[in-house]
């Protein structure tokens, strides 16, 4: 995957650490980052379709992966963002750090959040109970 390049509406992309995938429930799926330099938003997703949601590191395969099952019953909204940590701002001290955020939201319930920090370590969270993400890296 290094040596190739990812494009979307005609501008480059720039491979992420973490990256999304899903599975249809005919077994076909669809990456954030496909084989042929295509880069995918979450939008494209035909959610209603949706048998699993993955995150994964694309230089570890297998290590580092993250599956979701989506229930078959319910309906779903899949969330995929991120959270840009700034610390020491304004000094020369000042480094960032990305944290990756996926799951879903039961339509009528409470959503499912994973927050996969800096070092690896995954954070789960249910409904409103929101981390304070910046409170635990540095």
């Amino acid at each position: 995957m290094e040596n190739l390049k990812w494009y979307y509406n005609g501008e480059e992309v720039e491979l992420e650490k973490w990256m999304w995938g899903v599975v249809y429930k005919d077994g076909t799926e669809l990456h954030q980052f496909d084989n042929d330099g295509i880069f995918h938003r979450i939008g494209e997703v035909d959610q209603s379709k949706v048998t699993m949601f993955t995150l994964y590191q694309p230089e570890t395969a297998n290590d580092g992966r993250i599956d979701i099952i989506i229930p078959e019953d319910k309906e779903v909204a899949l969330i995929h963002k991120y959270r840009n940590v700034v610390f020491n701002a304004g000094t020369p001290e000042e480094h960032r750090k990305r944290i990756y955020i996926f799951g879903y939201k039961v339509k009528g319930g409470l959503p499912h959040y994973n927050f996969v920090m800096p070092n690896g370590t995954i954070i789960q969270s249910y409904g409103d109970q929101q981390p304070q993400l910046s409170q635990m890296i540095k």
